[in-house]
């Protein structure tokens, strides 16, 4: 006759170690997704500190265009009442010139005076456009480069935040991983120390009559339904285990739903 705590010993061990494999699968992959994210973080700081500095630039240039703008703005403004100050000057000398009580060699000073004001104010007024074109001819700066680095900050930013997600994934399947070995070692050590799982009797699994109904919802194959061997926990957890030995099957249900799963 088989000794049942051989068995269930057996048993707890290889599951321990399947469980330890499992754990070390999942710690591999939180470290490999941690090292992604962090790269993909690197990429977005690299990425941000160049926004900032093309923002830096771009920030100088509108600057120095303002600034350029706002001194046309001013020249034309200068120019506009110099011209205006021409105008009234000429129609106050051509209006003395026609004055009855001026005499002739005073009017003609004032209509050469007049005539001069005429000639100054035509020649501002081409200065005038001359400075309107070169205000409205002034290149505005290019956002291209801010533009672009945005758009690829933005997408590494979502990058980033899709690795992280994958991360946080692996991290909590690490500790779900974890917390499932350390029951099964404490468990095995429980066997294989006290001759029970945990500390008392009533802890220890019982053995079923293997259930087709369970190993149904199982999703185990039924050619392997011979080979397979059925425990309750004291919590109601029912343990399945396919074969034996390394490359054992092990599934856990509860209440009719597969909690683990890892067929042969």
């Amino acid at each position: 006759m088989i000794n049942q705590d051989n068995f269930l010993s057996k048993k707890a061990y290889h599951a321990m170690l399947a469980a330890r494999d499992e754990m070390l699968k999942a710690e591999k992959k939180k470290s490999l997704k941690n090292d992604i994210a962090a790269k993909k973080y690197q990429i977005v700081d690299e990425l941000q500190k160049s926004y900032d500095e093309a923002g830096e630039r771009k920030d100088e240039k509108w600057k120095e265009y303002n600034n350029e703008q706002l001194k046309c703005k001013e020249e034309i403004h200068e120019i506009i009442v110099t011209i205006s100050v021409c105008n009234e000057n000429e129609d106050s000398l051509r209006i003395k010139a026609a004055d009855p009580s001026t005499d002739p060699s005073s009017a003609r000073v004032y209509l050469e005076g007049a005539e001069f004001y005429k000639s100054l104010a035509k020649k501002l007024m081409v200065e005038r456009d001359e400075a309107i074109a070169k205000k409205r001819a002034m290149p505005r700066p290019d956002n291209h480069e801010c533009e672009q680095i945005l758009e690829n900050l933005k997408a590494a930013r979502a990058d980033h935040a899709e690795a992280l997600e994958e991360y946080h994934s692996a991290k909590n399947e690490f500790t779900l991983r974890k917390m499932e070995f350390d029951r099964l070692k404490k468990k095995y050590d429980a066997i294989r120390y006290g001759g029970q799982d945990d500390s008392t009797c009533k802890n220890r699994p019982k053995r079923l009559e293997n259930d087709e109904r369970l190993l149904m919802e199982a999703n185990i194959p039924e050619d392997d339904w011979s080979i397979c061997a059925m425990y309750e926990r004291a919590d109601g957890r029912v343990d399945i285990y396919i074969g034996d030995g390394a490359d054992h099957g092990h599934v856990v249900m509860h209440n009719g739903q597969v909690e683990y799963s890892r067929l042969p």
